[in-house]
């Protein structure tokens, strides 16, 4: 028998956004099947475990001090010593290999790069680091683009999940890398739930300031709110929707589906629209999306999960990594995906 191996993995597993959370529970549960004994931690949260925040917003004292930093020495200051003590307790830990991944954690914001940064300087040489199964933006400023290429260099391998983040690596740092499959094509959505397929559609409209974000990435159109529920509304309309139900993945998006739902009723459409009141756990979007017969989304997870839970997907394509997720879906079957991914972690585990 071989032996047990102490595998850290390092994601945004405590975020709101479902889609982190099913990345984290593939991950996990695929490292379990290969003998693993496995501690997930969160890429830049200090939580240990998922807190559903208020859809109303809530100005405390932290969300103020928040605000106040907005200069990049000052959240620079303020991230390692919130979080110094966390990655200094894991790396004085015994850990065979460190998965840090999925997700698009190559990203020119505020924390990616510096939490990338710290996570590979505490465990270079301590623990094998593998760069696994990410995404990967454009365009970086010169502070995220040292954070970043120091931390290349520190991974034992690299994997991306597309093509595109695969040219972006190369383009931005001059770094060579796999393509892979979404590690959440991993996840057994069937095992959830026996509801009857085709009960309801499900309608996941993304967060507008997303939109406003990415939207030059894919030559969409400047819009006001407005524009944007009808985009939506013409999506239900067109594919023919009669009994919709709206479900969110993050907190955001639950906020805009309160809204989107008033509009959807003022426009008369001839459908019948639900919408839980509360984000659903991991387990209940699970649930939900076996008794769905399309899923269209602007988030990719939720197309992702549609797609191993058997739905007919429909792409709202709201970035450029939208767009890339539509080529790779069609290069090979979900049975041949989960392959691939298993054959990478078992390669990594035991090279």
């Amino acid at each position: 028998m071989n032996k047990i191996k102490n595998v850290l993995t390092v994601n945004e597993c405590f975020s709101d956004n479902l889609g982190d959370q099913a990345i984290a529970k593939s991950l996990e549960d695929a490292l379990l099947k290969n003998n693993c004994r496995v501690t997930k931690v969160d890429f830049t949260r200090t939580i240990t475990k998922v807190i559903k925040s208020s859809t109303q917003p809530n100005l405390t004292k932290k969300n103020l001090l928040r605000k106040f930093l907005t200069r990049k020495p000052a959240l620079i200051i303020y991230w390692f010593l919130k979080n110094y003590f966390r990655l200094m307790r894991q790396a004085k830990k015994n850990y065979d290999s460190v998965f840090i991944g999925g997700g698009q954690l190559i990203l020119n914001n505020e924390i990616f790069p510096l939490a990338l940064f710290f996570w590979t300087k505490f465990f270079y040489k301590k623990s094998d680091i593998h760069l696994f199964a990410i995404g990967v933006g454009n365009d970086f400023d010169w502070f995220s683009k040292f954070c970043i290429c120091s931390s290349l260099k520190r991974f034992k391998s690299i994997s991306v999940r597309d093509e595109l983040s695969q040219k972006n690596l190369f383009s931005n740092f001059n770094v060579e890398s796999v393509v892979i499959p979404d590690i959440a094509y991993t996840l057994p959505v069937s095992e959830y739930s026996n509801k009857t397929k085709g009960n309801y559609d499900l309608v996941g409209i993304t967060d507008f300031e997303v939109y406003t974000k990415y939207r030059e990435e894919v030559g969409n159109s400047i819009l006001t709110l407005e524009g944007y529920f009808n985009l939506w509304s013409t999506l239900i309309s067109d594919n023919k929707l009669k009994n919709v139900l709206l479900s969110a993945t993050t907190n955001k998006d639950l906020q805009l589906s309160f809204k989107f739902r008033e509009y959807i009723k003022k426009q008369g459409l001839p459908c019948e629209i639900e919408l839980s009141n509360e984000l659903p756990t991991l387990d209940e979007y699970l649930d939900l999306l076996q008794g769905a017969s399309k899923v269209i989304s602007g988030r990719m997870h939720s197309l992702i999960l549609g797609e191993v839970a058997n739905c007919e997907v429909i792409t709202f394509q709201i970035s450029s990594k939208l767009s890339s997720y539509e080529i790779e879906r069609v290069k090979t079957n979900n049975s041949e995906k989960y392959r691939l991914l298993d054959n990478r972690i078992c390669q990594l585990l035991n090279s």
